[in-house]
């Protein structure tokens, strides 16, 4: 059985444009991934539901002002272009 049928073009990159009518029926928005299946009967499209792990944390530092070098370098207690086993020179 038919619940819906929508049609869209594949571009000269081989996108296609879902139809709006589809993306809410399937609760699509920006940044979803799709998975395309297919088995004897044909092809579908299905959301995909798993991520990366690290999804979930995407965006908790975005406070920080600090560039991710500074970050692991403050970590590993130097200032950014130190060189670990030389003294500090005196300025």
């Amino acid at each position: 059985m038919i619940k819906a049928s929508f049609t869209a073009k594949i571009t000269s990159k081989g996108q296609i444009t879902i139809p709006r009518a589809m993306r809410e029926r399937l609760g699509l928005q920006k940044g979803d991934t799709l998975t395309f299946v297919e088995d004897d009967t044909g092809v579908r499209v299905e959301k995909t539901t798993e991520g990366s792990p690290f999804d979930e944390w995407y965006g908790h530092l975005s406070h920080i002002e600090s560039t991710p070098d500074e970050i692991f370098e403050e970590l590993r207690g130097r200032k950014i272009g130190e060189v670990p086993g030389e003294e500090r020179r005196a300025e």
